[in-house]
């Protein structure tokens, strides 16, 4: 394998196709940013590639001027030179995540892991896209592997951990952000959200402890001053000390921030049983937590309660009936919810049994009362597709896409179906979008293959075919259209191998060459 390149960063034909729609339609899915990549963990440039390593610096070069263009050229034709080091498909990966194109990113971020396996930044920053696109699973698998690679950067610990956190796999994110503390890997930053995830699970002196180790390696900090006063307010005998940390770090909260406001609360319940009277300081800091979270029932509650013991009524009820309608609006969600589970199961239960007709009907229903649904929109375009009302389905697979992007499912039959009915140009994109959320899916592979031998890119197709292979997808079809990518790249050998093993695929299915 090819060193990685040192660098730091600054900032062909129908007839291959396999039936791949309508049988097992409804069976089920197809599959059920934080930061910026540091310096590489690699060695000095050998003497032949030091052409690699010019295209590289002028790539970094570029981006420190923010020339994309010129930076996305020169990595380009590093990753060309070299596809086997990693730092030029990173390079990349930063490129297109300026541009705001993190699927792109993604793709290049995965050559970058499939080049060096056990380059760690590679790792990391296939992690940190994979959690900035929602692919949560394949994130901690990710960032997983980047700890096992460079157990002593704190950066994976800390990514994974607020992504369990945000999981609410609370314990789990405890017991990284700990591994890390007890490794050593500190930061204001780490300390702090280990304190709070301690205070979420009930553990006030696991979390007092780190707050104050936190504050006494960085005092200046807000958020580990609003940790502190957070966990000393949850220890009764210790509430009367929290007040002075949670002014603190009001300094450093903006008002319209969540934490900003859930200090307010907090601060406004304790100056509320300090009975101060005539102090209007806790009511001003609930009004300013009332306009942060106008949505948060418990907001409204806390402002009732202290209007009330303000005297005045009237704002009293008036925030209570807020409080009231919050939670009734919480409740509707919730059984919608549940009633939105139980028509899908219908829809999908007629569609099983090839009752189609009455399926769309009764799906057609669905979408109209539940139209931000991803899944109504999604069944029902599975329907369409197997009355053979095409055009009708790719418009309800846009609906789909664009209420749940994070979804592999929606591109890949989007893709197959504008293949489908002629569309092979626009069938790329979306069929790129699914490998990208999706790399284990062989048939979009497979069907990319084919629109590169379409395309006269044989090297392209070639590639295509090897990783639908390497995803499971092997079939007669599919080593066919990859021995003739082969022939056109004059690759011979190679391309018997493939006719041999579509030979034993078809005589294993019963069918005669």
């Amino acid at each position: 394998m090819r060193k990685p390149t040192q660098v730091a960063f600054v900032r062909g034909s129908q007839r291959f196709v396999p039936a791949l729609l309508v049988a097992g339609l409804f069976a089920g899915p197809v599959l059920g940013c934080l930061g910026s990549p540091g310096p590489a963990n690699a060695t000095p440039t050998p003497p032949a590639e030091s052409r690699v390593g010019e295209l590289v610096a002028e790539a970094a070069e570029a981006l420190a001027a923010d020339d994309l263009a010129v930076a996305e050229s020169r990595f380009r034709q590093a990753a060309e030179r070299a596809p086997e080091d990693p730092i030029p498909w990173l390079g990349l990966a930063e490129v297109y995540e300026r541009r705001s194109e993190p699927l792109r990113a993604l793709a290049a971020a995965r050559r970058a892991v499939a080049a060096a396996p056990d380059h760690a930044i590679s790792a990391l920053t296939t992690g940190r896209l994979l959690v900035r696109i929602g692919a949560s699973g394949e994130a901690l698998e990710m960032l997983r592997k980047a700890r096992e690679l460079a157990p002593d950067d704190p950066r994976p610990y800390r990514l994974e951990g607020l992504l369990l956190r945000d999981l609410r796999r609370t314990e789990a994110a405890r017991d990284v952000l700990t591994e890390a503390r007890a490794r050593g890997l500190v930061s204001a930053e780490l300390l702090e959200e280990l304190s709070l995830l301690h205070l979420s699970l009930g553990e006030t002196d696991e979390a007092l402890e780190v707050a104050m180790a936190g504050v006494d390696r960085a005092p200046e900090a807000p958020g580990l001053q609003a940790a502190l006063g957070l966990a000393l307010a949850a220890i009764p005998e210790r509430r009367d000390e929290a007040a002075p940390h949670l002014r603190e770090a009001l300094k450093g909260a903006p008002e319209s921030s969540t934490r900003g406001a859930t200090l307010r609360l907090e601060l406004a319940t304790l100056l509320l049983e300090s009975d101060a009277e005539g102090d209007e300081a806790p009511l001003e800091l609930l009004h300013s937590a009332r306009r942060s979270l106008p949505e948060d029932p418990e907001t409204w509650y806390r402002l009732a309660t202290a209007l009330r013991s303000a005297g005045d009524a009237e704002a009293a009820r008036q925030a209570l009936e807020r409080f009231q309608a919050l939670r009734q609006t919480e409740d509707e969600a919730e059984r919608l919810g549940k009633e939105l589970g139980i028509e899908l199961n219908a829809v999908q239960e007629l569609a099983s049994s090839n009752q189609l007709s009455e399926a769309l009907e009764l799906g057609s229903r669905l979408v109209e009362r539940f139209p931000s649904a991803a899944g109504g929109w999604l069944l029902r375009a599975k329907i369409l597709i197997s009355l053979g009302k095409g055009t009708e389905a790719l418009q309800d697979l846009g609906k789909a896409g664009a209420l749940e992007p994070q979804s592999s499912e929606i591109p890949f039959l989007e893709g197959v179906l504008r293949y489908q009915l002629g569309q092979g140009g626009g069938a790329r994109a979306p069929l790129e979008r699914a490998v990208a959320l999706a790399p284990s899916l062989g048939q979009a592979w497979a069907l990319l293959g084919i629109l590169a031998l379409q395309d006269e890119d044989a090297a392209k197709a070639a590639a295509a075919f090897q990783q639908a292979l390497d995803a499971g997808t092997d079939t007669a079809d599919v080593r066919l259209a990859y021995a003739e990518a082969l022939e056109r790249l004059g690759r011979s050998e190679e391309r018997a191998e493939q006719l041999e093993a579509h030979r034993r695929l078809r005589e294993g299915s019963g069918k005669t060459p």
